[in-house]
């Protein structure tokens, strides 16, 4: 089994591939004999079924998908898909990587055939600008080839068909002297019409999709070719072929239809869980407005009470007050995230060299009491919304510090690289994170944080991604880098009166 291509493995897999025998217990050599897909929605289902694998597994594949390639009614390869989280392979879902490899196999066929095809057609022009080679030659070439083949006049007037437009029209036409524009479709004729006589006009090849009429009457489309063969700066003849790609454009159908509808999916999705945040922020702020008012007065009269002295019920009041102002936080941060949603960008220039020293005066109270030596190197001028892009370096910031380096001084470094009109902004510090926190730091309380940081840098998240780019974590020579992308902002064109 040879390995044709793969992204995000290691080489280690690469050579595990190049040395798998055909005959063995692993997924991929299981798919080819049985031709039948495998889901393994975890790592555990994963080593169940399949032992063997714990060599050749990479560290990080939690969830596996195998389907089988098949073309021309065989198993000719497999594609193979690892995934870092467990996966549950939903219905929709398998059928979605089903036509996905329907669409591959009608791709690796019709690269394969377009091969055979130049082969074929290099061999048949040169037949073709011999005139003493025998005709029957020619003929048994035309027939060898797997698609429709046809050869035209300097007129475009039939000259000769191959085996297999005899087999796929019925000889709709006779072979000589008529028009092969009669066999396309009716609404196609108009383009094909255009593209013919620029290529009589300048002799250069031409190519098109058209559908053409099969001899039960049915239209399949195929893309077709039609070359020149010149003699003596003269066009001799035109060479034609075509091969059916009705099945592809269907698949093709197929997965545009299927995208459509998980964006609609999704878009419902996130409508439907705005509207849940805002109803529920405002259904628990005049209940939450309510008891704080309730524990204000109980407070009072406390304090009322010089001689009171039950410490017990003292030490439930202050617990009670305590949750209350905990959950009054997070009612404020949901309400927080819910304008975030709906609050519309203000897309303006924005010199982050000025907003991150803004940031950094803000939080210099609070980094009083954690020193920390900040590294700003020179920054870009980005294309986003100041307020909110404010919002997310403060958050960031706040995070940094809060997680002080281990015996040595606290370092935050902050630059950008720019590349194609994009601005990846690093924030870097030699404060301790482990591998699981930066996983989950940018989920909505992910890690044990307060309400306020963690439902923060979720928002961050989300800010970025509204941007038009992610936030993504990683750890590099002891050190945790925190990275997301920007549009770099453009100056807009001058424009000129008179």
């Amino acid at each position: 089994m040879q390995l044709e291509t793969q992204r995000g493995y290691s080489r280690r897999f690469d050579d595990n591939c190049q040395t798998f025998p055909p005959e063995s217990d692993l997924p991929v050599q299981v798919v080819r004999r049985t031709e039948q897909p495998i889901y393994l929605s975890s790592r555990d289902d994963l080593l169940l079924a399949f032992p063997d694998v714990i060599d050749t597994l990479e560290a990080r594949t939690q969830a596996l998908a195998v389907l089988p390639i098949c073309t021309d009614g065989r198993v000719t390869g497999t594609l193979t898909l690892s995934y870092g989280q467990p996966r549950a392979f939903d219905s929709f879902e398998r059928q979605f990587l089903s036509a996905l490899v329907a669409h591959t196999a009608q791709v690796l066929r019709r690269a394969r055939v377009y091969e055979l095809e130049q082969a074929a057609r290099t061999q048949a022009e040169e037949i073709a600008r011999n005139e003493q080679l025998n005709q029957q030659a020619v003929r048994s070439i035309l027939n060898a080839l797997p698609n429709l083949v046809w050869i035209l006049t300097p007129e475009e007037l039939i000259q000769e068909f191959n085996s297999q437009w005899d087999l796929y029209t019925g000889r709709l036409l006779p072979h000589e002297g008529q028009k092969w524009l009669d066999t396309v479709h009716p609404h196609d004729r108009e383009a094909v019409w255009k593209l013919r006589t620029a290529g009589l006009q300048s002799g250069q090849p031409y190519s098109l999709e058209l559908r053409i009429r099969r001899a039960d009457g049915a239209y399949r489309w195929h893309v077709a070719r039609v070359v020149p063969v010149m003699a003596d700066g003269q066009v001799t003849r035109w060479i034609g072929s075509a091969t059916d790609i009705d099945d592809q454009k269907r698949h093709e159908e197929l997965l545009e239809q299927q995208v459509v509808e998980r964006t609609r999916r999704w878009q419902d999705l996130n409508m439907e869980l705005k509207a849940i945040t805002t109803a529920l922020t405002r259904s628990l702020e005049e209940p939450m407005r309510r008891t704080t008012g309730a524990v204000k007065l109980i407070e009072q009269r406390l304090n009322r009470l010089d001689q009171f002295s039950d410490d017990r019920i003292v030490r439930l009041f202050r617990l009670l007050q305590t949750e209350t102002q905990r959950l009054g936080g997070v009612v404020q941060e949901i309400r927080q995230f819910s304008d975030l949603e709906n609050r519309e960008l203000r897309l303006s220039r924005v010199p982050l060299d000025q907003l991150v020293l803004q940031v950094r005066s803000d939080l210099n109270a609070y980094s009083r009491q954690q020193p920390v030596k900040w590294l700003l190197i020179s920054l870009p001028v980005v294309r986003a919304d100041a307020l909110l892009l404010r919002q997310v370096f403060a958050e960031l910031f706040l995070l940094l510090v809060s997680r002080p380096a281990e015996l040595q001084e606290t370092v935050i470094s902050v630059s950008a690289v720019v590349q194609d009109r994009q601005v990846e902004i690093q924030l870097q510090s030699n404060g301790h994170f482990t591998t699981d926190e930066l996983h989950l730091l940018f989920s909505p309380f992910g890690l044990d944080l307060r309400p306020a940081q963690a439902s923060g840098l979720a928002n961050v998240r989300r800010t970025v991604q509204r941007h038009g780019g992610e936030v993504s974590t990683h750890q590099l020579d002891g050190q945790t880098v925190f990275s997301f992308t920007l549009p770099l902002w453009s100056e807009p064109s001058p424009t000129f009166e008179g």
